[in-house]
């Protein structure tokens, strides 16, 4: 079908005609630009609603630049067109700017030569009115003047900004931001220094959070509580590597009236297994995400059981993503060799990951887990493992190919023999084991 036949089935439908275009490579979109001027606003509309400033022909920092040139230039334009009285039928045309939704302007690194200018958020979000989501993730450029000096009042559409890794993130510019953005939706704010403070800010000024994330801060257990209590509507809450977080923070979650979809808690070394299935018996029903990798429950008071793990996967009726360390299953199979068995339970689960994956891990478990779990269609095993010891002994090198050790080999195999029946796709993460002295 010509461009000329499928022109008016297109364009006469603004729904289809974005639909088709989200999927289209952006060289692409450039050519249908030139087609005609219906084609044109089409094309410029899909084109810059997520602008790309990584490729293969050309540099980050200086797309960024000449993106923020591009934004100031039609900032000022009826202004000229006013004074200059000039008669242009393009003229009328929407800004680029206000078709922009996302930017992803974590993949900018400031060079030797070239820098951001001070000013680029005010010009962002002035040329951009309907930015919904914004990444400045371990953006060095955004310092902290340039957060605080933002020239915008108000600016209503942006939902989601990702800070994390800004290490030079103050309260101070975080009160300033959240005083602007008052529909955020999502805020991560992982790896930062920021203290309870910040975080009563966050509470106080985004009442309507849906998502927040605070990994690998300094969040404790009053911050949890005041974020619970000033944001309703929290659905998806990341504490992983937050070493204050302990069993009071569970606890408080269990009994609030949140209906939680995603928890991640990788890495709380502080909370107990006993704190989280009260969590998870309270909020089961509605969880659909949950991490619980690095979670100390091997303890000598509470070691891992059979009925323990059934406790916790029996209440898990709606999980769809799991990850879990693999030493929980190994310390209860050497007693129950079924305990695979479990996992039939979760009849929503799409993607499981276990951790802690050693040389001597028994390759039949993924088989097993195939054929238990009906409509899993990933599994994902990490090698390496925070609890792993440091040294590794020889019997890992003695291993004889063909044996059932888990390696890139079995993996390759596997999709060969799968079958139609098992829908699962394997992965295997992280550095293979090696004796200590290579």
């Amino acid at each position: 079908m010509g461009t000329d036949r499928l022109s008016p089935v297109v364009l006469d439908n603004p729904g289809v005609a974005a639909r088709l275009l989200a999927f289209t490579p952006q060289s692409e979109l450039a050519s249908l630009a030139l087609l005609s001027f219906r084609w044109h606003q089409a094309s410029v509309a899909a084109l810059y609603r997520a602008p790309r400033f990584q490729s293969r022909y050309s540099n980050p920092l200086a797309a960024l630049l000449k993106f923020l040139r591009t934004l100031q230039h039609q900032s000022s334009l009826p202004a000229l067109l006013a004074k200059n009285h000039s008669i242009d039928p393009f003229d009328d045309r929407p800004p680029v700017g206000s078709f922009v939704r996302i930017l992803d302007l974590s993949v900018v690194k400031e060079s030797l030569y070239s820098s951001v200018p001070a000013d680029f958020l005010s010009v962002i979000l002035q040329g951009c009115p309907g930015l919904v989501s914004l990444n400045l993730a371990s953006a060095e450029f955004a310092t902290d003047q340039a957060r605080r000096s933002t020239a915008v009042a108000t600016h209503v559409s942006l939902r989601t900004i990702d800070l994390s890794g800004a290490v030079n993130l103050t309260p101070e510019s975080l009160q300033s931001l959240c005083r602007r953005f008052t529909s955020l939706e999502s805020l991560n704010l992982s790896s930062t220094h920021l203290n309870d403070a910040a975080l009563a800010i966050i509470a106080a000024h985004c009442p309507r959070l849906v998502s927040v994330a605070v990994g690998s801060t300094s969040t404790t257990d009053a911050s949890v509580q005041v974020l619970i209590s000033r944001c309703p509507q929290l659905a998806c809450i990341d504490l992983s590597r937050c070493l204050r977080i302990s069993d009071s923070s569970l606890d408080i979650l269990a009994l609030s009236s949140l209906q939680l979809q995603s928890l991640v808690l990788w890495d709380c070394r502080n909370a107990s297994f006993d704190a989280l299935i009260r969590l998870v018996k309270s909020k089961g029903t509605s969880l659909r995400r949950l991490n619980l990798r690095g979670i100390q429950c091997n303890r000598k008071n509470a070691p891992m059981t059979f009925e323990r793990l059934a406790e916790l996967l029996h209440s898990l009726p709606a999980i769809e993503e799991l990850s879990m360390d693999y030493v929980w299953i190994d310390a209860v199979r050497q007693w129950k060799p079924d305990v695979l068995d479990l996992f039939q339970a979760l009849s929503r689960l799409r993607s499981l990951t276990f951790s802690g994956i050693s040389a001597e891990t028994p390759n039949n478990i993924i088989w097993n887990l195939g054929f238990k779990i009906p409509n899993l269609q990933r599994l994902r095993l990490l090698r390496d493992s925070y609890e792993r010891d440091s040294i590794v002994t020889d019997m890992y090198a003695d291993v004889e190919s063909g044996s059932l050790m888990i390696d890139a080999g079995f993996v390759k195999r596997f999709h060969e023999l799968r079958g139609p029946v098992v829908k699962m796709s394997l992965e295997l993460e992280g550095e293979a084991d090696r004796p200590y002295w290579t």
